[in-house]
């Protein structure tokens, strides 16, 4: 009876067919190198935010921050899957950006050469895994961004201004990036600037960029009523920056709300977060061939999926999201703890990691 009971309190929570939920436990990472598919931060037990690295199925959890101060973020890996940067803060002087090394098991810190009044924090990686981009900030100046070689040296402004990055073209040193509602090209050595596109031409209401597919040219984008771009969104679209055209891939129904659409891997997929707000369900929807299904459901009052972006796993087999769970019976205090979930879109099976959010794929995981 014990057991039937716990099943139904699980099927209430979602409408996923099953799940994993490993025992949560640390130890060191002998054997995890292999195995190390996904980063994400956790508090630990002083409040402090870590970078923690683990197996797919969240039995093998090690902490690379280890930050005894502030706390750790924005994990991102290299593409080659052999080192993880993290901002690390301190308790005199702004963040520095660490990287650790998966194999060795080592971290350095790459911009200790910055003066206390001086800080930075990682962007992305460059195709080839052999220089960061970064955001740097002097205090007293606005922030710019940045280039280093992957062990620290050469520094250098490649924008002039901390403007979005939302991709590299498949040349590997030209990105795109957005500021003030305009799109530009820009260039890993500062060298190239070129308007590309003026966003408030296009859709009724403002357009925000959430993805870039250099094969095909196109971004992805919602519109939204609100002025940021992590709002609510009615209208997911593309826009081709060859010729201009913008193909709506959903529309509001049945009083949900969008959140986050990012794409596949393989640009075939799309992914995102649909909320109604009424009936308190919160979902994930996967668009492919312009037609959609819904991959997990949340039904209950107090668990729904965070609006951080998804992530697909490599091989676009999983998603990765955040789950949050509300843990206050006030309606005017809301304070939730949130858990990382791997859904599975072929069976829509999930495993739960654990507690934790800003989840991130090792780019070379087969799964």
């Amino acid at each position: 009876m014990k057991r039937i009971l716990i099943i139904l309190f699980v099927l209430a929570l979602c409408f996923c067919q099953r799940r994993f939920n490993p025992v949560e436990v640390q130890q060191d990472n002998n054997g995890i190198i292999n195995e190390s598919c996904l980063c994400y931060r956790k508090l630990d037990a002083q409040n402090h935010w870590q970078i923690y690295i683990t197996n797919i199925q969240g039995s093998k959890k090690y902490n690379i921050s280890n930050n005894p101060y502030d706390g750790a973020y924005s994990p991102r890996w290299s593409p080659d899957g052999k080192f993880i940067i993290f901002r690390y803060d301190k308790p005199l002087g702004g963040p520095d950006i660490y990287r650790y090394d998966v194999l060795n098991k080592t971290k350095i810190n790459l911009t200790g050469d910055l003066a206390d009044n001086e800080s930075a924090y990682p962007v992305t990686w460059t195709f080839d895994s052999e220089k960061i981009i970064f955001v740097y900030h002097k205090i007293g100046e606005s922030e710019k961004v940045w280039s280093m070689k992957k062990d620290g040296t050469n520094k250098k402004e490649i924008l002039p201004g901390n403007y979005n990055i939302l991709g590299f073209y498949n040349d590997g040193t030209t990105f795109l990036y957005e500021t003030n509602h305009f799109l530009y090209k820009g260039n890993i050595e500062g060298a190239l600037t070129e308007m590309v596109l003026d966003l408030d031409q296009y859709g009724k209401y403002r357009t925000y960029v959430n993805n870039f597919d250099p094969n095909s040219n196109k971004i992805l984008c919602h519109e939204d009523t609100s002025r940021w771009d992590g709002g609510y969104t009615f209208i997911i679209k593309t826009i081709d920056l060859n010729t201009f055209k913008t193909d709506t891939i959903v529309t509001n129904f049945d009083n949900y709300l969008f959140y986050r659409p990012v794409f596949s891997n393989d640009y075939q997929k799309i992914a995102f977060i649909a909320r109604n707000y009424n009936k308190k369900i919160s979902k994930i929807i996967l668009w492919q061939n312009d037609s959609i299904k819904d991959i997990c459901i949340l039904n209950s009052k107090k668990d729904f999926f965070d609006i951080t972006p998804l992530k697909f796993s490599p091989s676009d087999n999983f998603i990765a999201c955040t789950k949050n769970t509300n843990q206050s019976n006030n309606s005017d205090f809301v304070y939730w703890i949130s858990h990382v979930w791997l859904i599975n879109i072929n069976d829509q099976n999930y495993i739960e990691i654990g507690i934790g959010e800003d989840i991130h794929w090792n780019p070379t995981c087969n799964n």
